[in-house]
């Protein structure tokens, strides 16, 4: 597995450029705000990186961190815009693993997971979507369904139910934690 911590000097200057851009990742809309001034860190057994289009292609293992931020998946693709920000991590998770993403939204909170077959993050739109056997766990509160969005700054939840009404949502609130 290779691993690359962003801002080091690469012999590649396509890759060079491209992880650089990397290092602009936010996932702050979920995040304590000192993760803002983190270092990123990357890693992934294969990586294909478009510098034109600003797309990326991640396999055999990806892992992303910034801070107390984190996100693990079989693959992923990413978006960087023209102004060399993050805009959208498309995250899958295969048979035995889902995509995961997890954070601290607070000191004094327990740190929130998110898991879903496909896994897919807007940190611009402080919007994360959660498609397939969808859940959301902070400490002894979870919330899961289907299909879950989830916009960050409004911290405002929505579920839908599969096609065949066979799957709802399910919350469950620990009223001793509140």
């Amino acid at each position: 597995m290779h691993v690359q911590r962003i801002g080091l000097r690469m012999g590649n200057q396509f890759i060079g450029v491209s992880l650089l851009c990397l290092s602009l990742l936010s996932f702050n809309a979920f995040a304590l705000t000192t993760d803002r001034s983190e270092l990123v860190y990357f890693s992934s057994g294969h990586a294909s990186l478009d510098e034109k289009t600003g797309e990326g292609h991640y396999t055999k293992g990806v892992s992303i961190d910034q801070g107390s931020t984190h996100l693990r998946a079989t693959d992923a693709i990413t978006m960087i815009n023209a102004k060399y920000e993050f805009t959208r991590a498309i995250a899958h998770g295969d048979k035995q693993k889902q995509a995961h993403f997890w954070t601290c939204t607070s000191p004094d909170k327990p740190p929130l997971h998110a898991y879903a077959d496909t896994l897919s993050y807007y940190p611009l739109e402080n919007r994360l979507e959660l498609v397939g056997n969808a859940r959301i766990i902070q400490g002894e509160n979870s919330l899961q369904a289907p299909v879950i969005n989830y916009d960050t700054k409004a911290e405002r939840l929505m579920t839908t139910a599969s096609a065949d009404k066979a799957q709802g949502t399910l919350i469950l609130i620990d009223p001793k934690k509140h």
